[in-house]
C-alpha cells in the first residue's frame, strides 16, 4: 500500500479512500491451452468486444486450421491482444460460451474474490491510469508490448469489494442503454435504406415497388438537365471566412459542413444573390461529387453548386431520389485525384419522378423518418457524453 485517494463523485455511503495496489495481487493467470483442433469455438478479441470468429469475419475463421495449443478462455475470463500500435489495449470478458479459444498472442486472466472483473474492465479499458500505465511501456519503436507480467506490476487505485461492485454494475447499465439507442438508430438507418430501394423505380421500371395508396400513374422520366439548371457557388478566401456570426454576414457552407459531424460553422460578408434558402437543392462538384445538400441557409463554396428548378417539383422529393441515386451519380465522375462531376454529365443523367403530390407524400415520409434518426443520434451521443463524464469523475 503506498497512498490513499477518492473519486470526485461516489455512491451515497462510501467514504473510505481508494488504496493503491498492485494488480498482480488481484488477477490470476490462466495457462490451459488446447489438446485438439477446434476443441472449443475461436474467438476474436477486437476493440468492439468479443466476438465469434466466424461471426466477425461473416462466416470464415481467418485462425490457423491447426490451432492446438491455442489459450483456453474460460467464461467470465478476460483476454486481450498483448501488443498495440497506438497504445490502445481492449480488455475483454467471455460472455459468449463456457469455453472459448484464441491466440497465444492473447493472455488470458481471471480476478480473485477481491476484486470485481466488471469493476476492473472498466478500469482498465476506459480509466486514466491505465492510460497512463501504457504510455510507461513504450521503449521505442512503434509498437507497445504489454505482457501479463507487465500488468501484474500495475499499480492501480482500488476501492471496498461493494463499492467496486456498485460501479461495476452501474456503468454495464450505462452500456446497456446506449447498446439499445444503438439498435434502434441502426434499425431506423436499415428501414430507411430499405425505403430508398422500394419507393424509387430501378431498373427500368416506371413505377417504384412500394407506392402510398391511390397513386397508380406511371413515373415521368426525363433529364435531370430538363428538371434543374445549375448555379455554382462562391469562392471565398479562408482569410475573409469568420467564425462567427455578425452583421451582414451569412452562413458560408462547404463541403465539411456535408460530410463531417460537428463542423464549427463559417459566416461570410456577402451583398450577392447567390444565396440559398432551407428549401433549395444543392450539390457536391468536387472531391465527393454527387452528395446532395437541403435544410441549410447562406451561402455555398465554389465546389458546390445549386440545382435551379425549370419546372415546378417539390424540392425534398428530389433530394431523396438523388440520394438513392448516388453511386450513378459518383459513376459519372472524373477519375482524378480530385474527382468532379461535369454538368454536361448531370444534364442527360434520366430522372424519374411522380406527379407533385406524390412527390410531397414521400419527401414527408423521409422528412420525418430523417428527424426521428436525427433525435437517437442526439440521444446516443448524450448518454455517450454522460458516460464519458461519469468516467472522469468516478475514477481516481
Amino acid at each position: 500500500m503506498m497512498s490513499k485517494k477518492s473519486p470526485q463523485l461516489r455512491f451515497e455511503g462510501f467514504t473510505d479512500d481508494w488504496e493503491e495496489h498492485k494488480l498482480g495481487d488481484y488477477i490470476i493467470q490462466y495457462s490451459e491451452k488446447t489438446k485438439q483442433n477446434n476443441q472449443y469455438p475461436v474467438f476474436t478479441s477486437s476493440r468492439n468486444g468479443l466476438f465469434f470468429q466466424k461471426d466477425y469475419y461473416k462466416g470464415n475463421q481467418i485462425a490457423s486450421e491447426d490451432n492446438i495449443g491455442y489459450n483456453i478462455v474460460p467464461r467470465g475470463y478476460f483476454t486481450y491482444r498483448h501488443m498495440s500500435d497506438d497504445l490502445v489495449f481492449k480488455f475483454n470478458i467471455n460472455d459468449l460460451a463456457d469455453y472459448g479459444i484464441v491466440s497465444t498472442l492473447y493472455p488470458v486472466f481471471t480476478t480473485n474474490e477481491q476484486l470485481n472483473s466488471k469493476y476492473l474492465q472498466y478500469q482498465l479499458n476506459e480509466g486514466s491510469e491505465f492510460r497512463r500505465f501504457s504510455l510507461l511501456q513504450k521503449q521505442g519503436g512503434s509498437r507497445t508490448y504489454m505482457y501479463l507480467n507487465k500488468l501484474q506490476n500495475m499499480i492501480l487505485n482500488i476501492p471496498k469489494l461493494e463499492e467496486q461492485q456498485k460501479i461495476g454494475s452501474f456503468f454495464q447499465q450505462l452500456d446497456e442503454t446506449i447498446a439499445l439507442h444503438q439498435r434502434k438508430l441502426d434499425l431506423l438507418k436499415e428501414q430507411k435504406k430499405g425505403y430508398l430501394q422500394k419507393m424509387f423505380p430501378k431498373n427500368g421500371s416506371k413505377i417504384p415497388e412500394l407506392r402510398f395508396a391511390g397513386f397508380v400513374d406511371d413515373w415521368e422520366q426525363r433529364k435531370l438537365g430538363d428538371i434543374f439548371v445549375y448555379k455554382q457557388g462562391q469562392q471565398v478566401p479562408v482569410e475573409n471566412q469568420f467564425t462567427k456570426r455578425g452583421k451582414n454576414r451569412h452562413r458560408f457552407i462547404r463541403i465539411v459542413d456535408l460530410t463531417t459531424k460537428n463542423e464549427a460553422p463559417r459566416y461570410i460578408e456577402y451583398s450577392g444573390d447567390n444565396i440559398i434558402s432551407s428549401t433549395d437543392l444543392f450539390m457536391i462538384r468536387y472531391g465527393q461529387p454527387g452528395v446532395i445538400g437541403y435544410g441549410y441557409e447562406g451561402v455555398i463554396a465554389n465546389n458546390l453548386f445549386k440545382l435551379i428548378p425549370k419546372i415546378e417539383t417539390y424540392n425534398l422529393f428530389f433530394k431523396y431520389i438523388l440520394d438513392s441515386m448516388y453511386p450513378k451519380i459518383q459513376s459519372l465522375s472524373s477519375s482524378t485525384t480530385m474527382p468532379a462531376i461535369s454538368f454536361k454529365s448531370l444534364d442527360v443523367l434520366e430522372v424519374r419522378y411522380p406527379d407533385k403530390k406524390e412527390q410531397q407524400k414521400i419527401g414527408s415520409l423521409f422528412k420525418q423518418l430523417d428527424a426521428t434518426i436525427a433525435l437517437h443520434q442526439r440521444k446516443l451521443d448524450l448518454l455517450k457524453e454522460q458516460k464519458k463524464g461519469f468516467l472522469q469523475k468516478m475514477f481516481v
